[in-house]
């Protein structure tokens, strides 16, 4: 999901981006969203969402909360 996606969906599910900044490793750009939740986007497609009130945020994004976005290889 590109940033722009991801602006677009959380714009349409009510929530309201306080703060956009990139990533210090410059591998992408850190939203802060009102709610206190934060999603980081990265270049390859790739977000995290982290911080308060993440499931509202996940769900909106179509990520089941408590769903593990990738499990690591051994």
């Amino acid at each position: 999901m590109t940033l722009d996606d991801i602006k677009a969906c959380l714009q349409a599910g009510g929530f309201q981006i306080a703060n956009e900044v990139a990533l210090s490793n410059g591998k992408g750009t850190q939203l802060r969203l009102q709610n206190e939740a934060i999603v980081n986007s990265y270049h390859t497609g790739n977000f995290i969402v982290q911080g308060k009130n993440q499931d509202a945020v996940k769900e909106c994004l179509g990520v089941q909360p408590g769903q593990v976005a990738a499990v690591p290889t051994p």
